[in-house]
């Protein structure tokens, strides 16, 4: 078994959560929930890439990192829309 390495889309990932933490900190929440559904949906198409690029962004299996970060961004959708903050 090798180590685990943090490849280009982890820190593309991680660094864009920064920023929608940042959105929802110190501008509109709302925006900010928006924008962490949106570096989910990004995270989901990055995983779709070739297993040098997504290392450290690799769980289960493809489909289902996939299919979970979709679920999760379109829970997130629906939980800021609908509730009034």
């Amino acid at each position: 078994m090798r180590p685990a390495r943090l490849g280009p889309a982890w820190w593309i990932i991680a660094l864009s959560s920064v920023g929608a933490l940042l959105i929802a900190c110190f501008g509109s929440l709302r925006a900010g929930g928006y924008a962490l559904a949106i570096v989910l949906v990004l995270a989901a198409l990055l995983r779709l890439m070739p297993a040098q690029i997504t290392d450290g962004l690799a769980v289960r299996s493809r489909m289902v990192d996939v299919i979970t970060l979709l679920g999760f961004a379109l829970a997130i959708v629906v939980i800021f829309a609908v509730v009034k903050i």
